[in-house]
């Protein structure tokens, strides 16, 4: 589709949508391997293959001067290759021993397979086109050097950037807070008699509600965090960090800070639907969300500058948070 429309459009030239093609697939080839690494608890594996990664591109970079570009391309394409080598002997592993124990499991058709999985592909469109839908505002308002339809706002995204680190102290806790209520329901269930289930949805609503505080003040001390850091890098305190925080830098920082602690409370809400099955409710949550900051930040970026693109995604972020909650 893409081709086709740069084929009547032209919106790119063709060595650009060459290498956005290339990223696209190999990027979701990666994905695709850490993600089947991250359901089989191999969390060590697929870390360890980006890091590799990571070397490679500095090798082939600051060693052999290669173009950053081409090195990234070479060690994505290294790396894809070897997590789909990874995760197949996983699957041949495991397959061997099912048939071995006689377990080997009986799919269902594959209609029904599409069915129960449609909810949560919706949901993962939404998500990423959530968390984009504010960039391609931006990066798409034409009030300064245009050359394309979109370009890349250098001081948007690096506010963007520094705020997104918020999310990494919140989202390490989500985890752990999702997986021990769980477990504790699973438990929990045997303690109860039938006639005491006002005592058990009572007993879970105030634990929720604990932990729905508890990352609120996560995600607080992450933003506190992660703003010294920026304070330290715009006063020089790194001197091999040569990083040039800008007026517009700022205000896109300290909005996303906002938008994005919001988000980590979203994506908890968000979780604990998805282990109770209900991802109809979690797509429900952000497609209003979606709506708000394409709304919210066109408005804003065309009435008054493109870094105002941001506000649309703290507003989307507090509505995504209440609707999950």
């Amino acid at each position: 589709l893409m081709i086709l429309a740069n084929l009547f459009l032209g919106i790119f030239p063709t060595g650009m949508l060459t290498l956005i093609i290339l990223y696209y697939f190999i990027l979701n080839a990666i994905w695709l391997s850490v993600t089947i690494m991250y359901i089989l608890d191999k969390e060590l594996i697929f870390s360890g293959l980006l890091v590799l990664g990571i070397g490679i591109i500095a090798l082939l970079f600051l060693v052999f001067r290669i173009d950053i570009i081409v090195s990234q391309i070479i060690s994505l394409a290294i790396i894809s290759l070897l997590g789909a080598l990874v995760a197949l002997a996983f699957f041949v592993v495991q397959t061997r021993r099912n048939k071995k124990e006689g377990t080997e499991p009986v799919l269902p058709r594959k209609t029904i397979i599409l069915n129960s999985v449609s909810q949560y592909f919706l949901y993962g469109l939404s998500y990423f086109a959530y968390l984009f839908a504010d960039r391609v505002v931006a990066w798409s308002t034409n009030d300064v050097y245009m050359p394309y339809i979109i370009w890349f706002r250098g001081e948007y995204e690096l506010g963007l950037d520094f705020a997104l680190l918020t999310l990494i102290i919140p989202m390490g806790f989500v985890e752990y807070i999702i997986r021990a209520m769980m477990e504790s329901i699973q438990g929990a269930q045997k303690d109860y008699y039938m006639y005491e289930v006002g005592k058990m949805y009572k007993r879970y609503r105030r634990m929720y509600v604990n932990r729905l505080v508890l990352m609120a003040v996560i995600s607080v001390v992450s933003g506190i965090l992660i703003y010294i850091l920026l304070m330290m890098v715009k006063n020089n305190y790194f001197p091999f960090v040569d990083i040039a925080i800008s007026q517009t830098t700022y205000f896109v920082f300290m909005v996303a800070l906002v938008g994005y602690s919001f988000t980590a409370m979203g994506l908890m809400n968000v979780e604990i639907l998805f282990c109770v099955s209900q991802p109809k409710m979690a797509t429900r949550c952000i497609l209003p969300a979606l709506l708000a900051t394409v709304l919210i930040g066109f408005v804003l970026s065309r009435w008054i500058s493109y870094s105002y693109a941001v506000i649309g995604l703290a507003c989307a972020s507090i509505l995504f948070s209440v609707l999950g909650t």
